[in-house]
């Protein structure tokens, strides 16, 4: 970053490379919706208000909202590579995932996730990923590898924001050593408790474990969050949770939730999309739009600690959809980091 640079584009002392006029700028902070120009230096957001430059793009009232974060998601279930998955989601938005790949890890254990690794290095898309924590799931099943507590330990050393879902929930609930092991080696850790409930989550919890995506009822959802813990509100191609789950959203425990996709096969990304579709879904059973792209944002950015990422203020990533509305039913544009990634759905740079 030219911070100098930055700095006098943000106080008008120099032009913006990019300044979008007349935008509806979606503030997620404060649930506003602000009018005013976005001006964009290289790949950050320089200042919002009235700006001008050789290069504008007049949106006439468009709105103007962060990239979508997933905030769990396992690529391999789109059967495609982080690139070619890229290409199928930034397009409706998307600009920035969680990514588990346990399933990969599954079959072919280190080598699975060092291809994934180096593989989404060459995508536009942000891909932080999770050390896979259960291969195999649970000590009752088969699989092509197995990554104890060692492995997962070195590595950890890698560019892995944190460790991903625990799935093995008995064994946490249990003090089993090994799994214990396993969460010490990381900060952040996602979980997968079905229905774990009373001292039994009390007992999870306690672990580190913050997220969970495996609720099925309000009752559920509540529980967990009273007890501290973010609700990833999934939406995939076989569980979809979504619609029940909307129902126990208040202005309580709103920062508390964030839409995720877990598993969705391509052929659904390509007709509806991921957390795009979420956010449509959930706003037609009732959520408020700005709560809904709240959700879909800078709640999910707060959970994992991403900086620079989930809201449009001046520093953070030009990471921007251009929509006709909230609710989505046209996205006109997408940019990643400053740069046009897609224009009415269509790719442009990847």
């Amino acid at each position: 970053m030219n911070m100098n640079r930055l700095i006098n584009v943000a106080a008008g002392r120099e032009k913006a490379d990019l300044v979008l006029k007349n935008c509806k700028i979606v503030d997620v902070f404060s649930k506003n919706i602000i009018l005013g120009d976005v001006a964009i230096c290289g790949e950050y957001i320089a200042g919002i208000g009235n700006y001008s430059c050789d290069n504008e793009c007049d949106l006439a009232g468009q709105y103007v909202m962060p990239g979508f974060i997933d905030s769990h998601v396992h690529i391999e279930s789109s059967m495609v590579t982080p690139v070619e998955y890229a290409m199928a989601v930034m397009p409706k938005g998307v600009t920035t995932i969680i990514a588990d790949p346990h399933e990969i890890a599954n079959v072919c254990g280190e080598n699975g996730i060092d291809f994934m690794l180096k593989c989404a290095d060459n995508a536009t898309l942000s891909v932080e990923f999770m050390m896979p924590s259960c291969v195999p799931a649970t000590p009752f099943e088969h699989s092509g590898e197995n990554i104890d507590s060692t492995i997962i330990a070195k590595l950890m050393r890698k560019n892995f924001l944190g460790l991903g879902e625990m799935m093995n929930y008995p064994g946490v609930i249990n003090a089993d050593d090994e799994v214990l092991a396993k969460l010490r080696c990381a900060d952040i850790i996602d979980g997968h408790a079905p229905r774990v409930t009373g001292n039994d989550l009390n007992a999870y919890v306690c672990t580190g474990i913050k997220t969970d995506h495996e609720c099925t009822t309000v009752n559920e959802m509540t529980e967990k969050i009273s007890k501290g813990m973010y609700i990833q509100i999934r939406e995939g191609t076989l569980s979809k949770n979504l619609e029940e789950l909307v129902c126990g959203i208040n202005p309580a425990n709103v920062k508390r939730c964030t839409f995720c996709s877990d598993d969705r096969y391509l052929g659904d990304i390509i007709k509806y999309g991921t957390i795009n579709y979420c956010i449509s879904k959930a706003i037609s059973l009732g959520v408020e739009p700005l709560d809904a792209i709240i959700i879909a944002t800078i709640n999910a950015a707060e959970c994992y600690g991403l900086k620079k990422v989930g809201a449009i203020v001046p520093g953070y990533f030009a990471d921007l959809v251009i929509a006709d509305d909230l609710s989505l039913n046209k996205i006109n544009r997408v940019y990643k980091k400053g740069t046009l990634v897609a224009q009415d759905l269509s790719l442009i740079h990847i």
